[in-house]
């Protein structure tokens, strides 16, 4: 634990000290000594983390390097705040404030060159006590953060797949199903699951739902995740919406119209993870339903008394209930268990010598399956002889049986030191909150964890999968090729992340402020969510020191917090605030005042954002997905990354949609686009913007000035709603105006246009990522050379003649995945000697075609996913194709509960 945030508080100061090594070169010099010393030091972690545990004076070491490292990024960030960025001014007034601020920069400056003299010094003292710590040597530092890079053109990802069937809960399932399946016709059964954390609880009772959902064939289903936090309105609400309430009848009496509206259906609801008899309580009334209709709830708990508060209500309601007690694998069951997985990676049994290590591995799990799965994950990650598997085996003799945390804090100890911060991070997100990995992109690489080098996309990927096949992770959805998507944890995993992260002072709970061995005032990350007691609202807490503030939540609490707070939060550099199904919240003006913010999100349902916010200075990734955004903001010269889903305010009209879809027809027909009152031509003057994801809306289109000044863009996404809006990006007649242009998606709705596109892509030479998206069928019109030879991966929807663009395809030199959705064709022809070289994935999605051709000359494919169009009668692909087609749907029947985390630990 301690070298993962050490690791970050190194990182984090050495970007400091580069970014701001630049500005102020007086202490360039300074700054550099300070910087070797820190890599010095880093040296030593790895050491130091094996030692810390039994050794006092390394233990105490280890924190004067946390607090020295602190120390420089509070020193940083302090003069950061003071030294004034540069916004010259033309004319006398102009100069004036300009020699003024040259002269509060230079005091300040001439501070910090004090206090980085007084880091030294105290770095040298640290240096000097090291001890017999040994250094790790560069080579090995340099070949673990180079590692990503050698996989980082794989596609395919080797997980751990579980066995298909539940070991140990077979005749347990059955028995349960076809008692629950009795007398369909006649009245309400409730079954209760009952066991501890890490049982398997959840997937039992889900493979329980879907036997029943086949076998019963309900009206209405509903699967609601309960969670100790949640509240009897929110859980109601998402049964509500499951069921397909009326949205309205939420809104007023919900109880009764749940009640009315289930009280003549045959419903199947199952409740995961209730924690509280009071939470049953209040939902009894509105669920347990006296009819004969043959309903069926399905409930897990952990807790025994909410088991019984459940036999006794529906003893009330006269309603047959079923407790069913899941107890731990037995022995053998859990032996079978752990030698399946361990088995199933290279289809070879466990070797002898190996056998008697690893059954006593196993008796440390105490037949918990998310133990097993856990400790499986860690020798996978080991080489398979008798020394390793002996290491991990005396380190599990020290952990009592059933201690699932303890377990689990092996594997995290277990983790190379540059991927436990990112999994620590994890927890800051609420529980059972789908997880998607590009959004952890920006995030990351504003926290410093991840360099902006353009190659960020790839090293988040390989170190989620890493987590993945350490079986920390429960992958929620793939793509195509393979790759995760997105993914939850295991409430287990969670709290061990928070227990972790807030020992260490890496990040705390809103509810654990008050209650944490670290001050207040010194807490650097913060994390809140609306299923904490309204006690723990964001008031009367202190947080001078704070860097990052996450808040999950439906209601006014965190604006609030910062209309009287902002002033005193100088230090805060990443806020993400996400508004769930809640009310409408008003930004407060006062936003501007957190100055030294360099990634600001803001997701939900909030009204109009002050134009103040234009006065972050400082910001650089600004994600905004609600509903309308001040007009101000497309001109902050700052921002580098800025991701905008919204209708914005230009003026304070509002259009209306079927007037301006009406209206850019007009337009698109007449080339008069301008003309149109209702349209809009915004210009963004964003000088140093890298990343442009915007979706206006139809009354809105970039202007061509703005196009014109991204000589920097490296990502470009954008809905292209007129066909002047794209000439003038992409057109035949236009030059190259973006140069640096890397990754390109394009949503155009060529319906809106009078003839199709045509498209000149071959000129933009630096293009790795291509993604071409049609409302409707047509053509793509280019040039011979439509595609640039640079480009990695293409994915192109609803082109029509899609043939004559596989023969153009075909000849690209570094073609890697390619991705056909709703496209139409006759011939699809994939053969031919030397044709796509490094063509690794091949998705054909609702592609209709007559014929498909492909031979083996394809030296690099490995992964072909066909979905066939409905009704288009397109052939089996054969061959090649086919094998690669069947070991597709292999992998995705294993992916359906996704490796072994969904089948046994939930």
């Amino acid at each position: 634990m301690v070298d993962a945030v050490l690791q970050v508080a190194i990182d984090k100061t050495a970007s400091l000290l580069m970014q701001e090594g630049k500005i102020i070169f007086q202490i360039k010099k300074g700054i550099d000594e300070v910087k070797e010393m820190m890599k010095s030091l880093k040296s030593y972690l790895k050491d130091a983390e094996s030692k810390a545990d039994q050794n006092p004076e390394v233990a105490t070491l280890v924190t004067n390097m946390r607090d020295l490292f602190q120390d420089i990024e509070n020193i940083l960030d302090t003069y950061r705040t003071k030294i004034e960025p540069d916004d010259h001014m033309g004319g006398p007034l102009g100069c004036l404030k300009w020699a003024s601020r040259v002269v509060r920069n230079c005091m300040e400056v001439h501070k910090i060159d004090q206090e980085i003299l007084k880091l030294k010094s105290r770095a040298e003292v640290l240096i000097n006590s090291k001890g017999d710590l040994k250094p790790e040597s560069d080579a090995a530092v340099a070949s673990a953060d180079t590692e990503v890079w050698s996989e980082r053109r794989k596609f395919l990802y080797a997980d751990h797949r579980a066995p298909k069937n539940m070991v140990g809960r077979e005749k347990d399932l059955r028995d349960l199903t076809e008692e629950m399946s009795k007398e369909a016709e006649n009245d309400t059964v409730i079954t209760t699951i009952v066991g501890p954390g890490g049982v398997g609880k959840t997937i039992f009772a889900r493979k329980l739902y879907e036997s029943l959902e086949e076998r019963l064939k309900p009206t209405c289903c509903a699967k609601v995740y309960v969670s100790q936090k949640r509240n009897a309105d929110e859980i109601l609400r998402d049964i509500a919406e499951k069921v397909k309430l009326d949205e309205w009848k939420t809104k007023a009496n919900l109880e009764n119209d749940l009640y009315l509206h289930l009280q003549d259906k045959r419903y199947l609801i199952f409740l995961d993870d209730v924690w509280d008899p009071k939470i049953w309580n209040k939902l009894k009334d509105t669920l347990m339903i006296k009819s004969e209709k043959g309903s069926r709830i399905i409930v897990t708990s952990r807790s025994r008394e909410v088991s019984r508060s459940i036999v006794g209500t529906a003893g009330y309601f006269h309603i047959r209930s079923i407790p069913f007690p899941l107890d731990v694998l037995s022995e053998d069951d859990a032996w079978t268990l752990f030698e399946g997985m361990i088995s199933h990676k290279n289809n070879s049994k466990i070797e002898p010598p190996l056998q008697e290590i690893g059954k006593e591995i196993m008796k440390r799990c105490g037949g918990l399956p998310l133990a097993i799965e856990v400790v499986v994950g860690m020798l996978h990650a080991k080489p398979r002889n008798v020394p390793a598997w002996t290491e991990v085996q005396r380190k599990m003799s020290e952990i009592n049986e059933n201690d699932c945390l303890k377990v689990l804090a092996l594997s995290y100890n277990d983790l190379p030191t540059h991927s436990k911060p990112l999994f620590l991070y994890l927890g800051i997100f609420p529980e059972n909150h789908e997880i998607f990995v590009p959004q952890l992109v920006p995030l990351w690489v504003a926290e410093n964890f991840v360099q902006d080098d353009g190659k960020q996309d790839d090293y988040v990927e390989q170190r989620i999968n890493d987590l993945n096949s350490r079986n920390l992770l429960r992958v929620s959805r793939r793509k195509s090729d393979g790759k995760i998507r997105s993914f939850r944890i295991h409430s287990l995993v969670r709290d061990l992340c928070r227990r972790l992260a807030e020992k260490s002072n890496y990040f705390c709970t809103r509810n654990n402020l008050n209650s944490s061995d670290i001050d207040q005032k010194m807490q650097r990350r913060v994390t809140t969510s609306m299923r904490e007691p309204k006690k723990y609202a964001l008031k009367e807490v202190e947080l001078p020191k704070l860097r990052a503030l996450f808040c999950f939540t439906k209601d006014d609490a965190l604006f609030k917090f910062l209309k009287c707070e902002a002033p005193r939060l100088e230090y805060l550099r990443l806020l993400i605030i996400e508004i769930v199904d809640g009310k409408v919240v008003e930004v407060p003006e006062n936003i501007a005042q957190l100055s030294g913010l360099i990634y600001l999100k803001m997701v939900g349902n909030i009204s109009e954002i002050p134009e103040s916010i234009r006065r972050l200075k400082r910001l650089q990734t600004l994600e905004i997905r609600s509903k309308d955004i001040p007009v101000g903001i497309l001109k902050m010269k700052q921002v580098k990354h800025l991701f905008l889903s919204c209708s914005i305010v230009v003026e304070k009209t509002t259009y209306n949609l079927s007037n301006c879809l009406k209206h850019l027809r007009d337009a698109n027909k007449k080339h008069e686009d301008a003309s149109i009152p209702d349209l809009k031509s915004l210009h963004i003057d964003i000088p140093n913007l890298q990343s442009l994801d915007v979706d206006f809306g139809p009354n809105f289109s970039l202007s061509s000035r703005s196009i014109q000044k991204f000589d920097k863009l490296k990502r470009l996404g954008i809905y292209v709603w007129t066909k002047k809006m794209l000439d003038d990006a992409f057109g035949p007649d236009q030059p190259v105006l973006l140069n640096c242009l890397e990754d390109l998606k394009l949503h155009i709705y060529v319906s809106l246009f009078n003839d199709s596109p045509i498209l000149k892509l071959y000129r933009y030479k630096t293009l790795k990522k291509l993604k071409l998206y049609f409302d409707k069928k047509c053509e793509l019109r280019g040039d011979v050379e439509l595609f640039p030879r640079s480009v990695v991966k293409i994915s192109l929807k609803m082109v029509d003649k899609i043939e004559d663009h596989v023969d153009k395809l075909k000849t690209l030199p570094n073609l890697e995945s390619l991705k056909l959705n709703k496209c139409r064709g006759q011939q699809l022809d994939f053969s031919g000697d030397g044709f796509f070289p490094q063509l690794q994935v091949l998705v054909l999605k609702y592609t209709a075609f007559q014929k498909l051709l492909c031979s083996n000359d394809m030296p690099r494919l490995a992964r072909f996913v066909y979905v066939p169009a409905p009704l288009s009668h397109s052939p089996i692909p054969d061959g090649r194709l086919k094998e690669l087609m069947q070991e597709d749907e292999e992998e995705r029947g294993l992916w359906r509960g996704d490796s072994m985390k969904s089948r046994y630990t939930e």
